[in-house]
C-alpha cells in the first residue's frame, strides 16, 4: 500500500512540477522526505528506521521523479527548456534528458531496493547536481539569471545532494547506535 501511495503520489508531483516548472525541483525536494516522515509515522518507526523511509523517498522523489521530470523537459520540449535556463536549445540537451531519465529509472526503483543501492545512485547524482550548480555559476557570472539558471534550481542543484549526504550519514550513525545497544540493523 505504502509503494502504491508513493507512486500516485509521484504522479501528482511530476504534474505539479510541471505546472510550476520554475519551482519544480523545489515541490520534488520537499515532497521525499514529507511523504517518507508520513510514511515513517504510519509504521511507528523510530530511528534508522525513520532515516530509512526518509531516505528511501528522498531518492524516490527528487532523484527518481526529478530525473523522469528533467529528461522530459530536455528530451521533449528541449526549446521551452533551453528558454527557461537561459540558452539556446542544443543538441547536447538530448544527451543531458537522457542522462537525466537514467537516473529518473534508478530512483523510482529505491522502494524495491535495499539501502546499500541508493548509495551508488545519490553519489553519482550529486557529482552531476554540484557539477550544474557550478555551471549555474558560471552562468550567473556572465549574466544569465533565467529562473531555471538562478532559481530554485540552482539551490537544489546544491540543497538535494547535501540532503541526500546527510540521510546516509545520519543513518549510518543511528544504525551503529542500534548495533552498540543489541539491536539488529542492515548495513548501508
Amino acid at each position: 500500500m505504502e509503494r502504491l501511495a508513493a507512486f500516485l503520489l509521484a504522479l501528482a508531483a511530476f504534474v505539479a512540477a510541471s505546472a510550476l516548472p520554475d519551482f519544480g525541483s523545489g515541490v520534488l525536494l520537499a515532497a521525499g522526505p514529507l511523504f517518507g516522515l508520513a510514511a515513517a509515522a504510519r509504521k511507528g518507526a523510530r530511528g534508522a528506521e525513520r532515516l530509512e523511509d526518509v531516505l528511501k523517498y528522498l531518492v524516490f522523489f527528487f532523484v527518481g521523479v526529478g530525473g523522469v521530470w528533467g529528461g522530459v523537459g530536455h528530451v521533449f520540449f528541449a526549446g521551452q527548456t533551453a528558454a527557461s535556463i537561459g540558452w539556446a536549445p542544443s543538441p547536447f540537451q538530448f544527451e543531458v534528458g537522457l542522462a537525466n531519465f537514467g537516473f529518473g529509472v534508478a530512483g523510482l526503483l529505491a522502494p524495491f531496493t535495499r539501502p546499500a543501492s541508493w548509495l551508488g545512485l545519490a553519489v553519482a547524482q550529486s557529482v552531476f547536481l554540484l557539477g550544474a550548480a557550478g555551471g549555474h555559476v558560471a552562468s550567473m557570472r556572465a549574466g544569465n539569471f533565467a529562473p531555471n539558471n538562478a532559481g530554485v534550481i540552482f539551490y537544489t542543484d546544491i540543497l538535494g545532494p547535501l540532503a541526500m549526504l546527510a540521510l546516509f550519514c545520519g543513518l549510518r550513525r543511528a544504525r551503529k547506535r542500534a548495533q552498540a545497544q543489541g539491536r539488529p540493523t542492515e548495513a548501508a
